[in-house]
C-alpha cells in the first residue's frame, strides 16, 4: 500500500486493514515455518511495511488530534 492511499481513509478503516495486515503477516510466518511457503519471498517484507505505515498514520492523526485540543485550550486563556 502507498501511503497516499493511506491518507484518505478513515481512522475506522485504517484500525480494520491494520488488523487484517497483522493477520496476514501472521498466516505469512506460519507458512514459512511450516515450509509450506511458495509465495512470493518479499511478502513478509511487504506485510510488514504495510503495517509500520498505518501505525505511523495513526499515530500522526492522534498526536494532531491532541495538539488541537491544546491550541484549543490556549485560546480560551
Amino acid at each position: 500500500m502507498n501511503i497516499k492511499e493511506l491518507k484518505h481513509k478513515k481512522k475506522k478503516e485504517l484500525i480494520i486493514l491494520l488488523s487484517e495486515k497483522e493477520e496476514n503477516l501472521y498466516k505469512l510466518r506460519f507458512e514459512k515455518e511450516m515450509g509450506a511457503s511458495d509465495k512470493d519471498t518479499n511478502a513478509i517484507k511487504k506485510a510488514r511495511k504495510d503495517i509500520a505505515r498505518i501505525k505511523t498514520l495513526l499515530s500522526s492523526i492522534s498526536r494532531d488530534k491532541g495538539q488541537n485540543k491544546e491550541k484549543k485550550n490556549l485560546r480560551k486563556k
